[in-house]
């Protein structure tokens, strides 16, 4: 955490000495919300809300005057939930770039680093993400925007669990009969994965504004572990001679041992979003709106995650607000909701079950200072 800090702090020092002599902007912000039939780890169960903050510390992006087509964007989060089973994590991104203008149009390259924390500074996960966008004008009026990324994560292994217990029936003075249950599971995830996603929207000047339609797609790969649990438990009973009188024990011992290939949750998947958005400067307020809405599909390969092996269609609905004022301050303002468009079977702590409907909502506010 302390290398975090000193890295944000470098960052946050370096773009306010480029405020003089470049371009960018710094922010900080709020965004929390209410996921609604969400799975609470504490509880080892589904309650009907579960409310979910996210702090961006920071967040910029700069150029100095003489950079040319290089930028720098930067960007620090800390995320809290109410499940009181780990206090949320750390990201902290860096991410070098470079632009160019042609006559069709835009071209671009980022170079994203990733780092997040889990609750601990003995849990995590390192991210490379290189992405390349194009922006070909079709028209004075109209254009194609498209980007492409692709992410390699080295993440924590799933560690060995351990479960000991003991059980015993006594008769007042001594054991009748008990037992011991050790449960140990190991497995050979390796922690890695890749992520591929490209977008392609058309983007038209209409009303004032610009109207945009298009499709997204992603794909997760994660290459299945195996995980083995072995048990072994142990059975003792009194063999019939009165209690504290120094009677024997008979004892029986179970040795079982079982394997199956097990994936963590969202792995080996793929979503394909269909995009619509309307964004417009509105001049007599000096407010920038911009609405929007995806419509998702999801395609799960695997058991191993909050849908089970399905299919599953949600939906975005987004509104986001920007206010910049003459001083350089800006504020914004975004509200946003997914939900499914079909009920899913959630399972509660006492084991329970019933058909509901997987939901977010969230309001995210920030200050930002343009320069």
């Amino acid at each position: 955490m302390k290398k975090q800090i000193l890295l944000v702090s470098a960052l946050i020092l370096l773009s306010t000495q480029a405020m003089a002599s470049g371009t960018g902007y710094v922010r900080t912000g709020v965004e929390t919300g209410v996921q609604e039939n969400a799975w609470n780890a504490e509880l080892s169960g589904t309650v009907d809300e579960l409310k979910i903050t996210e702090w961006t510390v920071a967040e910029g992006w700069f150029k100095g005057s003489n950079w040319g087509g290089f930028g720098l964007g930067y960007s620090a989060k800390k995320t809290y939930n109410e499940d009181n089973n780990h206090d949320g994590k750390t990201k902290i991104e860096l991410s070098p770039e470079y632009g160019k203008s042609t006559k069709f149009g835009y071209v671009s390259g980022q170079l994203k680093f990733a780092q997040e924390k889990w609750g601990s500074e003995i849990s995590g996960s390192d991210t490379i993400k290189p992405k390349v966008s194009a922006v070909v004008n079709l028209t004075p009026k109209s254009r194609l925007e498209m980007k492409a990324l692709y992410a390699y994560t080295e993440a924590t292994p799933t560690a060995t669990k351990s479960n000991t217990s003991v059980w015993g029936i006594t008769d007042g003075s001594n054991w009748t009969n008990g037992g011991t249950w050790d449960e140990t599971t190991t497995n050979t995830d390796d922690g890695k994965s890749q992520w591929l996603e490209g977008e392609i929207q058309y983007k038209h000047d209409l009303f004032g504004g610009t109207i945009g339609t298009g499709v997204y797609y992603g794909m997760n790969i994660k290459d299945t572990y195996t995980a083995t649990t072995t048990v072994t438990s142990s059975e003792f009973w009194y063999n019939g001679a009165t209690p504290g009188t120094g009677g024997g024990f008979n004892n029986i011992v179970v040795n079982d041992i079982s394997t199956s290939d097990v994936l963590s949750e969202n792995d080996n998947y793929s979503q394909v979003d269909y995009l619509l958005n309307y964004a417009k400067y509105f001049t007599p307020i000096k407010v920038y709106a911009s609405l929007y809405g995806e419509y998702k599909m999801f395609n799960y390969k695997y058991e191993g995650n909050k849908y089970g092996k399905k299919d599953v269609d949600k939906y975005t609905l987004g509104l986001y607000l920007n206010r910049n004022f003459d001083n350089g301050i800006g504020v914004d303002l975004e509200l946003v909701r997914e939900a499914d468009l079909d009920k899913q079977t959630v399972t509660y702590a006492d084991e329970s079950e019933k058909e509901k409907i997987f939901t977010e909502n969230t309001v995210a506010v920030g200050l930002k200072y343009n320069f």
